[in-house]
C-alpha cells in the first residue's frame, strides 16, 4: 500500500494570535483596506496571527461582508501578486474551493503588497481523521489533473527543478556570506561547511535530479501543503478543502505537494484517468524528489537568518535540514 509510505501527521495547533490593543482606526492594514473600501467601518479587534521582517498577517474582525472577519496579508511584492492570480484567476478557472478575494493594493513601500482574503475560519485539517484524509487526497487530485489540462502554465511561476537548483545556489550564498559572523561557533562553522560541501555535491550531479524528473506529470503546485496551510469546510456536497499560502505555487512538477498526500493510493486512483502511467513506483519516487526539494526551500529559508548576531536556534534547525538534505540524497541514489 503506497500510503504507508507518508506518515499520518499529528493534529495541528492552530496558531494562537495576538489581539491588538488600543485605537484601531490608524493601524495599517486598516489604511490599507479603506483605500479598497473608503467607507468600510472601523474593525471590532485585530489579531496577530504572523508578524516578522518579510510578512505580517492579521485578522479583522467585523469589515467583511455581512460583518466578517478578513485576513490581511503584508508580504513582498512578488508573493502577493503570485498569490493573487491564484486567488483571483487560476482556481475559479479550475472550479476548485477557495478563499475569497478581496483585492490587493501596494503598501506605501512599493516592496510590500497587502492582500486580502476571507478567514478561512477554524476548523482544521486533521489527516488523522479518515475522512479528512480522503477529502485531502480527493482535492489533491482534482487540483493536480485540472490544472494539467488546462492553459494556467502559462501565467504561473516556474516550479520546475531549475527553481529548486537556483534556491540551493542562493542558500548557498547565505551562508558563506554569513560564515564571518562573529555568533557562529567552531561547531556552527562546522555545520554549515559540510552544507556547503552538500550543496556543491548536489550541484555538480543536478543532471541526475532532472533525469528523475523527466516525463513526470507538470501541473499547478501549492508547494506548502503543511496542515496549518489548510482549513475544512462542511458542506452539503461533503468536505470541502481550503488551501491558503501559495506564496510557492507554480508551474511543475508535483513532487513537494505529493510529499503532503495523505493518501496516495487514492491519488492514484483518481489521477488514473489523466495521468495512467503514473503509477505506485513513480509515485514513491517523486516523493523522494519532493523531499529533496523541500529540504532545499528549507535552507534556503533559514540561511537568510545567519546574519544576525542569534544564530543558536537557524543553525540547529539546518543541521536537521543538512541530514534531511543527505538521507534525499542517498533515496534517489544520486552519486
Amino acid at each position: 500500500m503506497f500510503s504507508s509510505h507518508i506518515p499520518i501527521q499529528p493534529i495541528p495547533e492552530i496558531a494562537a494570535s495576538v489581539m491588538i490593543p488600543g485605537n484601531l482606526s490608524e493601524h495599517p492594514a486598516v489604511c490599507a483596506w479603506r483605500k479598497l473600501q473608503p467607507a468600510c467601518v472601523d474593525p471590532g479587534s485585530i489579531d496577530v496571527l504572523k508578524r516578522n521582517k518579510k510578512s505580517a498577517i492579521y485578522r479583522l474582525h467585523g469589515i467583511g461582508p455581512g460583518a466578517s472577519a478578513v485576513i490581511a496579508k503584508r508580504c513582498v511584492t512578488t508573493t502577493a501578486l503570485t498569490e493573487r492570480l491564484i486567488y483571483q484567476d487560476v482556481l475559479p478557472a479550475l472550479a476548485l474551493p477557495g478563499l475569497r478575494y478581496y483585492g490587493c493594493i501596494e503598501d506605501c513601500s512599493t516592496e510590500f503588497h497587502w492582500l486580502f482574503l476571507e478567514d478561512a475560519g477554524s476548523s482544521p485539517y486533521l489527516p488523522v481523521l479518515p475522512a479528512h484524509r480522503r477529502a485531502g487526497a480527493r482535492w489533491l487530485a482534482h487540483m493536480h489533473t485540472s490544472a494539467a489540462e488546462s492553459p494556467v502554465a502559462a501565467v504561473l511561476p516556474d516550479r520546475g527543478p531549475g527553481f529548486y537548483l537556483e534556491q540551493l545556489r542562493l542558500a548557498r550564498k547565505n551562508i558563506l556570506d554569513s560564515c564571518s559572523n562573529p555568533a557562529l561557533q567552531a561547531r556552527d562553522l562546522a555545520v554549515l561547511q559540510e552544507l556547503t560541501a552538500q550543496c556543491d555535491f548536489l550541484e555538480s550531479r543536478w543532471d541526475q535530479v532532472q533525469r528523475i524528473c523527466q516525463n513526470a506529470p507538470q501541473t499547478l503546485v501549492h508547494g506548502d501543503l503543511k496542515a496549518k496551510n489548510i482549513r475544512i469546510q462542511d458542506t452539503p456536497k461533503g468536505i470541502a478543502v481550503l488551501a491558503f499560502d501559495w506564496e510557492l505555487a507554480g508551474w511543475g512538477i508535483p513532487a513537494t505537494d505529493l510529499l503532503r498526500c495523505p493518501d496516495l493510493d487514492l491519488y492514484r486512483s483518481e489521477t488514473r484517468g489523466t495521468w495512467p502511467g503514473l503509477d505506485g513506483q513513480r509515485l514513491r519516487k517523486l516523493v523522494e524528489v519532493g523531499k529533496l526539494f523541500r529540504a532545499l526551500i528549507a535552507i534556503y529559508w533559514k540561511s537568510l537568518a545567519l546574519s544576525f548576531p542569534w544564530v543558536e536556534w537557524p543553525v540547529e534547525k539546518l543541521r536537521l535540514y543538512r541530514s534531511a538534505l543527505a538521507e534525499a540524497i542517498e533515496s534517489l541514489g544520486i552519486k
